[in-house]
């Protein structure tokens, strides 16, 4: 997925400098415009690979998409800006072509404005109450101990959902692969899309060692460590939970732990709502119990000692053909290293009990595997800095040759 989004740059940052060649000059310079290509493929595929570095390349945006065309046309209009206008004909650049231009960039403008526009959900009030445990809940890696079988409910066939799932593991000037080595972290984006209404949503996700390499969640498997990885990672309406526990040693205040999904070896959901009883806002709260000091971006649903302090007000209801997605980040430790699963469950509180063995609607099982030695993705077994290189000396052959013809001062 990683290089397909990297290749995909690279062809329209292609196809923006060739188109702009064509228009500038009528189709007439062949070098020019060869010169205009691969420069455009290069600056394209560098724009992926920031893309990729700087956010994960989780999924690929209308405004990810902008980003080959500005820098590309930006360096073509830097490189037709030095040839002479006697390579162009008798204008360096027409009327049509510069309305051509203006239009393009307003209509690119709009469509990026528009789809950075947030999806408004519908709102249901919460008019249940669930009965929820003390939580009995201790950290650190648990072994299922019964086997678990993929369901597809014959009652909720009437209400199907798709789940969908990308991962990426990439390292600043590192490599960039779909499965993480030992030691880094593992990104990974779930979505889910649902064709009839889905009025009260939560879902349960966790992640195990897949002990007997069968690619299911089965007895003997092992459940991460909640402190090892994290969902609800991006600012969502997906709120997660926060266990506060009292500091003996730190004057009996309250400190915060990051995760706890595990209810005696069962999974506490994530709801999808709108608006939750607030008694602690942990929006921006430090994480100390995690690798990295992980902060969240929105307010989770808060436990204190135990204790479920807060309910769902309002849920954010997903309308029929609606999509919604939930970010996570997991540290690969080398007691991870094999093969592992992300078991991602959706629910509906309208029949299903948060906390008790309700059926999911849908689930998906999501393997990687964590290696010992880092595997970059490759075009055709070329890494990406060998791509590079190669678009690089087209561009400069390009270049030579069409600078010792003069079409270049």
């Amino acid at each position: 997925m990683l290089i397909e989004e990297v290749m995909l740059f690279g062809l329209m940052g292609m196809l923006t400098s060739s188109i702009m060649g064509y228009f500038v000059t009528e189709g007439k310079n062949l070098k020019i415009m060869f010169f205009l290509m691969s420069q455009g493929a290069l600056t394209g595929w560098l724009a992926g690979i920031m893309w990729v570095f700087l956010t994960g390349g989780l999924h690929v945006t209308l405004f990810s998409l902008v980003l080959p065309v500005f820098i590309s046309a930006f360096f073509s209009f830097l490189i037709l800006d030095r040839v002479p206008a006697h390579s162009l004909g008798d204008r360096f650049v027409g009327k049509k072509t510069a309305t051509i231009a203006l239009v393009s960039l307003f209509a690119l403008c709009f469509l990026v404005a528009y789809s950075s526009v947030p999806v408004i959900y519908k709102s249901q009030v919460n008019t249940q109450e669930f009965s929820v445990t003390t939580l009995d809940w201790q950290p650190g890696e648990t072994v299922i101990a019964k086997t678990f079988l993929p369901t597809t409910p014959q009652s909720y066939i009437s209400s199907p959902m798709t789940i969908k799932a990308s991962q990426s593991s990439v390292a600043l000037f590192g490599t960039m692969s779909e499965n993480p080595v030992k030691g880094s972290y593992h990104n990974f984006e779930i979505s889910f899309t649902s064709d009839a209404p889905w009025t009260q949503p939560y879902v349960k996700i966790a992640i195990y060692e897949d002990k007997d390499n069968n690619g299911l969640l089965s007895a003997g498997d092992v459940l991460w460590s909640d402190a090892d990885y994290k969902l609800s990672t991006t600012n969502s309406l997906w709120r997660a939970n926060c266990l506060w526990e009292t500091c003996s040693s730190c004057g009996n205040e309250m400190q915060a732990r990051y995760g706890m999904f595990s209810l005696n070896g069962k999974i506490l959901p994530i709801f999808h709502a709108q608006k939750i009883s607030q008694v602690r806002d942990e929006t921006n709260v430090r994480f100390m119990n995690t690798p990295e000091g992980f902060t969240p971006q929105n307010d989770m649903l808060t436990w204190e000692d135990g204790v479920s302090k807060e309910t769902i007000d309002t849920y954010a209801s997903i309308s029929p053909g609606e999509t919604t997605t939930i970010q996570g980040r997991a540290y690969c430790g080398p007691e991870h290293s094999g093969n592992n699963i992300i078991v991602a469950q959706a629910y509906c509180a309208c029949n299903a009990d948060p906390f008790g063995d309700g059926v999911p609607i849908q689930e998906k099982t999501i393997p990687f595997t964590v290696t010992q030695v880092s595997t970059e993705s490759t075009v055709m077994g070329i890494p990406n800095l060998g791509v590079v290189l190669i678009l690089g000396i087209i561009a400069f052959v390009a270049f030579i040759v069409v600078k010792r013809e003069g079409s270049i001062r």
